[in-house]
């Protein structure tokens, strides 16, 4: 999977969406739309990776006004040739406990894995070859030696927030409730059994 990182600061438009609802800071919902940033006042960065023959776009959105990355948000969104399967807006990055991290490699052949979180839970995204997203709730996420179970977890301080476990080779996800801690999956007996998927990760940052 090879990223390819270009820089864009002109005004082209994109496709459109309803997926999630525009607000004052996203102005175009779950795929972005360049047209709707003022190039004097936002600057865009993309990196493309390859997923087979798809492609996943993270695009960073920088408010040149502001010396600060609070400001700073990103969409992904998965194409095929030119034709859109998926796209989210996946919130502000450069917080400073939480923002959206990619993991220092992709364990997984058939997923592109990136996470979005704040200060105690999040969600991880996995998104498939087919163009499948599944979005499994949680901040930590773990995965057994032979890459078949995910699981996610969170810590006591979140208490009643929702976690996953996730089967890759059946595309099943299950969540519940956890009240945080090690104990949430009672099958997880000892984690340092398992591969901390963004023990090492980048976070993005403009």
């Amino acid at each position: 999977m090879k990223p390819v990182l270009f820089l864009i600061i002109c005004s082209v438009p994109f496709g459109e969406t309803s997926a999630q609802k525009p607000d004052f800071w996203n102005r175009c919902g779950a795929v972005f739309e360049q047209n709707k940033y003022p190039a004097d006042s936002f600057e865009v960065r993309k990196t493309v990776y390859e997923l087979e023959d798809t492609r996943i776009i993270l695009t960073i959105l920088h408010a040149v006004f502001s010396t600060e990355e609070t400001f700073d948000q990103t969409w992904i969104e998965q194409r095929k040739d030119d034709w859109l399967l998926n796209g989210r807006y996946l919130g502000f990055i450069g917080m400073s406990e939480g923002g959206v991290a990619l993991p220092e490699r992709q364990l997984l052949q058939d997923f592109f894995i990136i996470k979005s979180s704040g200060e105690f839970t999040g969600t991880c995204y996995l998104i498939s070859m087919e163009g499948d997203w599944y979005e499994i709730p949680g901040n930590e996420l773990i995965m057994d030696e032979a890459g078949k179970m995910l699981y996610t977890f969170v810590p006591y301080e979140c208490g009643g927030c929702t976690i996953g476990k996730f089967d890759v080779a059946g595309r099943e996800l299950t969540t519940k409730f956890s009240s945080g801690g090690d104990d949430a999956w009672p099958e997880v007996k000892d984690r340092k059994d398992y591969v901390s998927l963004f023990q090492d990760c980048t976070w993005l940052k403009w």
